[in-house]
């Protein structure tokens, strides 16, 4: 009887393992209904491949009057950089015969027609006294004036590249539309 017992216990094993299973059901999301809405459908901001900032008007206006400002600036500092370089050139050139003692004078008087930092270097070059005083105020002038150029010109070029082509992207409910806007 104890035969019997495991042989039916193994029987009954070798079913339950034997036995396939049901397969499992997928859960399928249930679907979601989304009510069409009324509201105009906006497109997405311009994609643009060179990144540049829109500016307003007077923002315009700002940074136009920082580019002409730099530029005078820039521009009467190196006039009268130049005119002293040139002033002394003739001076130490009025012979002909360039002197050992002019020869500091004479590369200073080159630098400085360099612009931006050669009126500084020249004022290291220069053994000329209280020249040295206006040789840095020319370089830092002419510095000055560089600077105020770039501050109005670096974003008044990215405005202009942000005007200038704008590619725009959006989904439609039949796939999507793109539009390429250009300025020439």
């Amino acid at each position: 009887m104890a035969l019997s017992a495991l042989g039916s216990l193994a029987l009954a094993a070798g079913a339950f393992v034997s036995t396939p299973s049901p397969p499992a059901q997928a859960t399928t999301p249930t679907p979601t209904v989304v009510a069409p809405s009324h509201q105009p459908q906006l497109d997405p901001p311009p994609v643009h491949r060179f990144p540049g900032k829109k500016l307003s008007n007077s923002a315009i206006k700002r940074k136009r009057g920082f580019l002409i400002g730099g530029g005078v600036l820039f521009g009467l500092a190196y006039l009268g950089g130049t005119l002293t370089a040139a002033v002394m050139i003739d001076k130490r050139i009025e012979d002909g015969v360039l002197q050992l003692s002019e020869r500091s004078a004479m590369r200073a008087a080159k630098l400085m027609l360099i612009p931006g930092l050669g009126p500084m270097a020249a004022a290291g070059v220069c053994k000329c006294g209280g020249f040295t005083v206006a040789l840095v105020n020319f370089g830092f002038m002419q510095a000055m004036g560089m600077a105020y150029m770039t501050v109005g010109a670096v974003p008044l070029l990215r405005h202009r590249r942000a005007m200038r082509l704008r590619l725009a992207a959006a989904p439609t409910r039949g796939g999507g539309t793109l539009a390429l806007h250009g300025r020439f």
